[in-house]
């Protein structure tokens, strides 16, 4: 799978598609799962945005990921009201 640079400011990567199984499940691809250390067994929150979008984020990263978030939301509220 051919990882792609989105949005460079915010450190998005596309990294192609995953086909949705009859049972619901999807394979995370192999770069992905190297690039977040994911290993058989842990567990993964699942996220969605604007019934539109979903993040999947190890329990273990949960508060660094909601920090970063919280960061990039005064950033665009900052950037919204100058």
């Amino acid at each position: 799978m051919t990882e792609k640079t989105c949005c460079d400011d915010h450190k998005m990567k596309i990294f192609g598609n995953v086909v949705v199984g009859a049972k619901g499940q999807i394979v995370i691809p192999k770069e992905v799962r190297e690039l977040l250390d994911i290993k058989p067994g842990d567990n993964l929150v699942m996220v969605t945005k604007h019934d539109m979008a979903v993040w999947i984020i190890k329990n273990s990263d949960i508060e660094k990921f909601m920090e970063y978030m919280k960061r990039e939301l005064e950033v665009f509220s900052a950037l919204k009201n100058s």
